[in-house]
């Protein structure tokens, strides 16, 4: 697996949690220093559609890559240019396709300014700079329990102090996610 110190990944246990909440934050505090860059993915599980809202249907050996140009609405590239993102992007892939939908992503963003990622499956393919977990408290799915150990560090579901504490020890030096120790 390849090592991508600028990119951060902020995974979850579940849905409607708080990750894109926690994202906007870090990219609220992020884009005042300099650009970051935002990316969503979603890997298309075969029975699972109705869980992805409007998108297209998405083979297994099939990516897309739309980069988001609109602030008016509540999607979550959407939100990720209204905290100030310089870009933002959606991946929908299938799950052969997630590697070859990054490969694109990353001719597009590059590999130095930083990036933030709301994904689950990224941790698959790269080491990340930092990789945060958002625990719910609802069921966990196996998948996530693996994710889970892999964490940098995990936080509470939509815990507000615990997002705005991590968010105040974050860093991007020298091309690298870092987080002050916040226990």
């Amino acid at each position: 697996m390849k090592q991508i110190p600028n990119l951060l990944v902020i995974g979850g246990t579940g849905r409607n949690i708080g990750k894109t909440t926690l994202t906007t934050m870090i990219i609220e505090r992020f884009s005042k220093k300099s650009g970051i860059i935002a990316l969503k993915t979603s890997m298309l599980i075969p029975g699972e559609a109705y869980l992805h809202g409007r998108h297209k249907l998405i083979g297994v050996d099939e990516f897309e890559l739309l980069e988001e140009k609109e602030t008016e609405g509540n999607k979550d590239s959407q939100r990720y240019l209204k905290a100030g993102a310089s870009r933002s992007w959606f991946l929908s892939a299938g799950k052969n396709a997630i590697d070859s939908g990054m490969d694109i992503f990353w001719q597009k963003a590059g590999f130095t300014e930083p990036v933030i990622a709301e994904s689950n499956v990224l941790n698959d393919f790269y080491i990340p700079g930092l990789f945060i977990m958002v625990k719910g408290h609802r069921q966990i799915k196996p998948q996530a329990k693996v994710l889970l150990q892999k964490a940098d560090v995990v936080v509470s579901e939509m815990d507000l102090d615990g997002f705005d504490s991590m968010v105040k020890n974050l860093d991007f030096i020298n091309g690298q996610w870092l987080l002050k120790d916040i226990t």
